[in-house]
C-alpha cells in the first residue's frame, strides 16, 4: 500500500479536522502507512487534551513554529507525537511519502 501524509491546518473540534481525522482512520483501515502532520491551529490538537483519537499506527507530527506561535511549548506535547521544523516536515513530504493530503 501506499504511504500518506495528510497536513491538517484545522483547529481541533473543527468539521475540517474532524473529516481529516475520519479519513485517516479509513485509511489505515484499509492499509495505508500514514502520518499526519498538525500544522496552523491543528497544532493544538498535539497538546495533552482529550478528543483527538487516531490509530497507534498512525505516525504523528506537529510544527514547532506553530506551536511556538499559539504561545505553547515542546513539552506541553502528548507523548508520541513528533515535534519538527519546516525542513524536518518538507523531508516528511518528499523522502518518506508516496502521497500528500491537505485537510484545512
Amino acid at each position: 500500500m501506499r504511504s500518506i501524509l495528510i497536513l491538517i491546518g484545522s483547529g481541533p473540534r473543527t468539521p475540517q479536522a474532524e473529516q481529516a481525522l475520519s479519513l485517516a482512520v479509513r485509511l489505515c483501515q484499509a492499509g495505508h502507512q500514514l502520518r499526519i502532520a498538525l500544522i496552523q491551529d491543528a497544532s493544538l490538537v498535539a497538546l495533552a487534551r482529550p478528543g483527538c483519537s487516531v490509530p497507534a499506527a498512525v505516525s504523528l507530527y506537529v510544527l514547532d513554529e506553530d506551536l511556538q506561535l499559539r504561545g505553547c511549548r515542546k513539552e506541553d506535547v502528548v507523548p508520541g507525537i513528533r515535534v519538527v521544523d519546516r525542513s524536518e516536515l518538507v523531508d516528511v513530504m518528499i523522502e518518506q511519502s508516496d502521497a500528500v493530503m491537505g485537510a484545512f
